[in-house]
């Protein structure tokens, strides 16, 4: 089966069946690829012998129409139900596959396989690639050739040797390798055994030295244990003390406080009577202000009676005025009313006489002629133009009538006007002189009210700065307190210089006293330094165990110093020669400074706020040099996730917190809780800062409290003139208000006068009005009047023409005398009618007058009544008023009396105050003296605990272990003082046992010092190279053995091969024959 070999593009299957199958096709076609596919998957490797130029040319390339494949595939199943193939299958499949990526595999019956163990398999079976199974184009040939290697390969294969050939070939292969690796296990083992004895010399004193050394471990940690319980004895018991004290201070702290909270509520009932005073105060100010208040009322409702008595008195006189009036119009009225009845008499005759004289003209009529009767016509006409022209008279007359009836009304409400105005006049002169008046009291009023608030807001104001004042000195005698505590503590840890090793406190007193060693010592470099205060813990942290370093000028210096410790056994210390600082090799320090410029040039670049820590120490320009050396790429950040971030983009630096958490350069984070009492960065400058600072507060509190006992005494004279303010203020502000009420009531007044005169003015416009059309009106009736008297005029002459034509003069002459007459009459009477009429509207203007006059009287009567009221119901409020002044100043009285109450309570409660205070005096002034001794057991407590963390960190120096990680051996012989009590180990360690101990450890440093140098390395090469060398020696001989036991069985294979090779070859010798014969007949 093949797929992607060569042309087989796709999965194609040939089965080879007994007998000859032939496969034919044109050239080209792929016919030698079918031989080229089995060769291949029987493990041909030769590409050349495939015909191709590399090992992917056998897969399929693709065509114009197919792409190409990824790999190539050839299976072969063999029938092996002859067991000629040596497998245990009845049917063996062989497969082959390659990738183009190189990859490749042989699979037997789908399990991977060796591309040699295919080969193996088909050894001596003729199918392998180079079997006579498989004879391809030439293979004849090389068969026939006078190659005799490649003829004895064919050979060889069908003889059945060829897998002892390959075996011995194997063999050969062995043994030349074998030979090789006893060539070089001997060079190696000739070069150990040189240094074998040397390694040993060293090893077994390197053992020596590490059992000294662990000898000398186990008595420092045994001593190292028990010297930490004596301190942790000792220190429990300094705490338990100390927690004593902080009881016994508690204790007093806690009555203060209770005596305080009793002084505070005694406080809180002063407050309380301060308040009721203050309130009774209040109160007072409020009733006498009441009081005031209800006088001023009193006053102002007086001067209102005062009005509404005036207003009456005004209002009587004006209705009696009217009454006079009233009285004047009914005598008029009653006159008109005579002559009105005469007219009427006078009309009723005339009438009488008119109608006989109608009667009779009729009569004389009916005896005239025509003309006669034309003549009458006119007359009639004449007669109806005279009643005509007397309607127009009388419709004058009227208009006349109430042009006078109006210009009466005119000349009533002017004089009302000019009464009005008069008035109006008077009061505003009046006001005019109240506002002056008020004007120049009011300023004097309200300067006086500015003035009395501007001395309440001053009094306040004062009152509250003497108050802030005595908390402010109060605030200051605290911090002093606490200043004089804190610098009490320092001057004790720097006397005793708390916080620096036994060594460096002996180095101290030889600098005060001034000895040799003394002077050769420049200084601690704690004391050498000084650090910004945001800075302390960061470089406290970074310098560590180095600000304990002695400062000297050169090495010699220091050696002397160190001599001097070791004679006095007085501790280790580390120096820093100036000499070692200061002149450097040039090019190491340019190396060093561009390597850190790089670094401060990365920190830089990432935007984090940060500090270098060479930067932020202050010291002599000299000891630079050992600065730069303690504090090299060192920086400061303000917290440890801005140390985090720092350390992801810098490398190899070594990063603080403000706080004095550590981020190592190599990964390590250090932090938590730093005692700041362990500083030892400038503790003589913090001292004498804290000295300078207690000076100044010293003097600010006494000033401040100097200043509050000199206006101390000023408070209740202060309070006394706020009261009298405050009274004085109320008095005034009633004062101004009830003249402000009394000009507003006048201003009301003239609101109403001006009203009324408003009114009037109004009518005035109206009258004119009035009067304008009815003189017009006059003007239109004459104009008719003239025109009916011009046709009048024309009748008459008509009447004259026809008189002429009458024959009978004398009746008609007696017709017109009759007619003249008839029409007097008429005219008298018209005359009469018409005078009735202007009297009788004469009279009804007279009775609108006396109503007019009757109805104000009425409303004045009323207004009297209501001000009659108004002065009933303020002479009830004065009443009322009055009651409650009597009330009012009796509730003083008591006020007073409570004022008297109170003072005498607050008496009593300040002696109780005082005896409270005197009582807390006692308890402070205890906790006051327990307080030095507080401080003095603490400092024991911290010098305990600075013994203790210098103990366990020379062990870590030293073994690098912990306190917890420190496991001793119960059964040594060092484990017996575990058992001594504390008394007992005073006595014994510090003598006996601390002694024997101490001869334990000169011997041990002894022997340590007569071994020398030691290569603790050589334990561990001497057991590598002798567990090498034993190996090796070993391996000699393996190989020996192997090399005999190879040689033995290429032997045995030669023998064989031989014997099968002659046996087989004289078979084949035979067939040929047999089948030359058989081919060529002969």
């Amino acid at each position: 089966m093949c797929i992607g070999f060569k042309s087989f593009a796709e999965k194609t299957e040939i089965e080879i069946r007994d007998g000859v199958n032939i496969v034919i096709g044109p050239n080209g076609s792929g016919k030698s690829n079918i031989v080229d596919a089995i060769r291949w998957v029987l493990g041909e490797q030769s590409v050349k012998t495939l015909r191709g130029t590399k090992s992917q040319d056998i897969i399929f390339s693709g065509t114009q129409f197919r792409k190409s494949l990824g790999f190539a595939e050839v299976s072969i199943v063999f029938d092996n139900t002859d067991g000629d193939i040596p497998i245990d299958y009845e049917e063996v499949k062989i497969t082959r596959k390659l990738y183009r990526d190189g990859e490749s595999g042989y699979y037997i019956n789908g399990a991977i396989t060796k591309l040699r163990t295919i080969q193996e398999l088909f050894m001596d079976t003729g199918i392998g690639k180079d079997g006579y199974s498989v004879i391809g184009q030439g293979r004849i040939d090389e068969i026939l050739s006078n190659n005799s290697d490649e003829r004895r390969k064919v050979f060889e294969e069908a003889t059945g040797i060829v897998k002892y050939r390959e075996r011995k070939k194997e063999a050969l292969k062995n043994i030349e390798n074998t030979e090789n690796n006893l060539v070089r296990v001997t060079d190696i083992l000739n070069e150990i055994e040189g240094n074998v004895g040397t390694l040993k010399e060293q090893s077994e004193k390197a053992i020596e030295y590490l059992e000294l050394k662990d000898e000398k471990k186990k008595i420092d940690l045994r001593l190292f244990r028990e010297t930490i319980r004596v301190i942790d004895t000792k220190l429990n018991k300094a705490k338990e003390e100390l927690l004593e004290i902080e009881k016994e201070i508690d204790f007093n702290k806690e009555n203060a406080f209770k005596i305080n909270q009793k002084i505070g509520f005694l406080n809180e009932e002063i407050k309380k009577i301060e308040e009721d005073t203050e309130s009774s105060y209040n109160n007072i100010s409020q009733i006498i202000e009441d009081i005031n208040s209800d006088e001023k009322s009193l006053e102002i409702m007086k001067e209102k009676i005062k009005n509404l008595l005036a207003e009456i008195s005004r209002l009587e006189m004006e209705s009696q005025e009217n009454e006079i009036k009233i009285k004047l119009k009914i005598e008029d009225k009653n006159k008109k009313n005579d002559r009105k009845n005469m007219s009427k008499n006078d009309s009723l005759v005339f009438k009488k006489e008119l109608e006989e004289k109608e009667n009779l003209l009729k009569t004389k009529k009916n005896e005239l002629g025509e003309n006669e009767e034309n003549i009458s016509k006119i007359k009639e006409e004449i007669e109806q133009k005279k009643d005509q022209i007397y309607d127009l008279e009388n419709e004058i007359h009227k208009k006349n009538i109430d042009i006078d009836s109006i210009k009466n009304k005119k000349r009533l409400i002017l004089l009302e006007k000019s009464d009005v105005i008069s008035s109006l006049d008077k009061k505003r002169q009046e006001i005019s002189e109240e506002k002056n008046k008020f004007k120049n009291e009011n300023s004097e009023l309200i300067n006086q009210i500015g003035k009395l608030e501007e001395s309440k807001e001053k009094s306040d104001l004062e009152i509250k700065n003497i108050l802030e004042l005595k908390q402010e000195y109060q605030n200051i005698n605290n911090k002093l307190m606490i200043k004089k505590n804190e610098l009490k503590l320092l001057e004790n840890l720097e006397k005793e210089k708390n916080g620096f090793s036994h060594a460096i406190k002996t180095i101290y007193k030889e600098i005060n006293n001034s000895t040799i060693i003394g002077k050769k010592t420049l200084g601690i470099l704690a004391d050498i330094v000084s650090v910004e205060k945001k800075y302390t813990s960061a470089i406290q942290t970074a310098l560590g165990q180095a600000m304990q370093n002695i400062v000297v000028e050169k090495e010699e210096d220091a050696n002397d110093i160190i001599e001097f410790l070791k004679s006095s056994k007085n501790g280790r210390a580390t120096f820093l020669p100036l000499t070692r600082f200061g002149i450097r090799n040039e090019e190491t320090i340019q190396n060093k400074d561009k390597y850190e410029k790089l670094n401060e040039q990365q920190v830089k670049n990432t935007n984090i706020k940060y500090a270098k820590a060479i930067d932020v120490v202050k010291t002599d320009k000299k000891y630079e040099g050992i600065m730069k050396f303690l504090l090299a790429n060192t920086y400061i950040v303000d917290n440890m996730n801005e140390a985090i971030m720092l350390s992801k983009k810098v490398k190899n630096i070594k990063i603080l917190t403000l706080d004095g958490d550590v981020l190592n350069s190599s990964g390590s984070i250090t932090g938590g809780y730093q005692n700041k009492s362990n500083n030892l960065i400038g503790r003589k400058n913090q001292i004498e800062d804290i000295k300078n600072e207690i000076i100044t507060l010293e003097k600010e509190y006494g000033n401040k409290k100097e200043e509050y006992l000199r206006k101390e005494g000023k408070i209740s004279e202060i309070n006394e003139k706020l009261r009298n303010i405050e009274k004085e203020l109320s008095e005034q502000k009633i004062t101004l208000a009830i003249k402000e009420n009394k000009i507003k009531n006048e201003e009301e007044k003239v609101e109403i006068f001006e009203t009324r005169l408003e009114n009037i003015k109004n009518e005035m416009i109206s009258f004119d009005s009035d009067l304008e059309k009815l003189k017009e009106d006059i003007i239109n009736l004459n104009i008719s009047k003239d025109k009916i008297l011009e046709e009048l005029e024309k009748n008459k002459n008509n009447i004259n023409e026809l008189m002429n034509t009458v024959e009978d003069s004398g009746k008609s002459k007696e017709i017109e005398e009759l007619t003249e007459d008839i029409i007097n009459l008429k005219i008298s009477i018209s005359s009469f009618e018409e005078n009735e009429k202007a009297i009788q509207e004469i009279i009804d203007i007279i009775e609108e007058e006396i109503n007019s006059l009757s109805k104000q009287n009425i409303l004045k009567k009323e207004e009297i009544e209501k001000n009659k009221k108004g002065i009933e119901q303020f002479e009830g409020e004065i009443n009322e008023i009055n009651k409650r002044l009597i009330e009012k100043k009796e509730e003083n009285e008591k006020v007073k009396e409570f004022q008297n109450e109170i003072k005498l309570k607050r008496e009593e409660i300040n002696k109780r105050e005082d005896e409270l205070i005197k009582e807390k005096e006692i308890y402070s002034n205890r906790e006051k003296e327990l307080f030095p001794e507080k401080i003095k057991k603490e400092q024991e407590l911290y010098k305990f605990e600075l013994n203790k963390e210098n103990l366990i960190s020379n062990i870590w120096d030293e073994y690098e272990l912990t306190l917890n990680n420190i496991v001793i051996d119960e059964h040594d012989e060092y484990y017996e003082f575990k058992n001594l009590n504390i008394k007992d180990f005073d006595n014994r360690i510090i003598g006996f046992e601390m002694t024997r101990a101490s001869k334990i450890l000169q011997d041990i440093n002894s022997r340590l010092k007569k071994i020398g140098e030691v290569n603790i390395s050589a334990i561990d090469e001497y057991n590598i190279v002798k567990e090498r060398y034993e190996f090796l020696s070993t391996q000699k001989s393996d190989l020996d053995k192997t090399k005999s036991s190879l040689q033995k069985v290429i032997k045995d294979i030669s023998t064989t091969m031989e014997e099968q090779f002659l046996s087989r070859l004289e078979l084949i010798n035979n067939e040929f024959k047999t089948s030359f014969t058989e081919l060529f007949g002969g």
